[in-house]
């Protein structure tokens, strides 16, 4: 896939622009940095614009993005995570199906989402990108 056409695809997706950059040599603030190995896409998390090189995101046998069915890259959870996260308690709340107490600490939600997605289905899944991001 070039360049162009992934961009393309993740922007049909309704992937946000700045959840992600492409090749390039500065590392975006809390996003996705996706570059072309020669062989295969590697996307790491940068943080802090400091690139976490320690393991890359997407394994040598997942596709970024699988054009059959609805699966969440990394890119599209961070996408989703960050909706909620920025959307308040009542969306964390919807997404993890019970009341999230309003004292929660950032990363405590972060933990209670990430330990909602594990168990939610391929396609309640769908349902809350397409609700909170499309």
């Amino acid at each position: 896939m070039k360049v162009s056409e992934l961009t393309e695809r993740l922007n049909e997706m309704g992937v946000a622009r700045e959840v992600y950059s492409i090749n390039s040599v500065e590392y975006p603030n809390e996003a996705y940095s996706i570059f072309w190995n020669g062989s295969e896409w590697e996307v790491y998390y940068s943080e802090r614009s400091k690139m976490n090189f320690e393991e890359s995101i997407v394994k040598n046998n997942e596709s970024l993005i699988n054009e059959n069915s609805f699966v969440l890259t990394p890119l599209i959870w961070h996408e989703l995570k960050r909706t909620i996260l920025g959307l308040g308690s009542d969306a964390v709340s919807d997404f993890c199906g019970y009341e999230v107490p309003g004292y929660c600490t950032k990363t405590e939600l972060n933990i209670l989402l990430d330990k909602t997605k594990e168990s939610m289905a391929d396609d309640s899944l769908d349902f809350f990108y397409q609700k909170y991001c499309c």
